[in-house]
């Protein structure tokens, strides 16, 4: 059976999703704890289950892309890492800057 690469690729995604996955509902009910102790709502709890989700489709999604991108696998890691850490400090970076900058035009005299 010849296969093309989207289906190779979505293959190597859903495999790797599938393990994470499990290990994603397994961490669930730690996190119900806090709302059946009545620190927080159900939907805070729901609200960060729905979040855990949502990064880890995007970590397995970078690291498709970067093994596709290289055929080391210690080099994939590398940019998978670089990839993922630049999309968590540069929009945290940037926002800390343009709300420190001084606004030019608040202390004119």
């Amino acid at each position: 059976i010849d296969r093309s690469g989207w289906e190779v690729s979505m293959g190597k995604l859903f495999a790797a999703m599938v393990d994470a996955g499990f290990q994603l509902v397994a961490v669930v009910p730690v996190l119900v704890v806090p709302g059946l102790l009545g620190g927080v709502s159900p939907w805070q709890v729901a609200g960060l289950v729905v979040a855990l989700g949502n990064s880890l489709f995007l970590s397995l999604s970078v690291g498709l892309l970067s093994s596709l991108l290289s055929r080391d696998p210690r080099q994939a890691v590398g940019i998978a890492a670089l990839i993922i850490l630049a999309l968590v400090f540069i929009p945290w970076g940037l926002f800390a800057y343009l709300t420190q900058k001084d606004d030019p035009f608040r202390d004119r005299k």
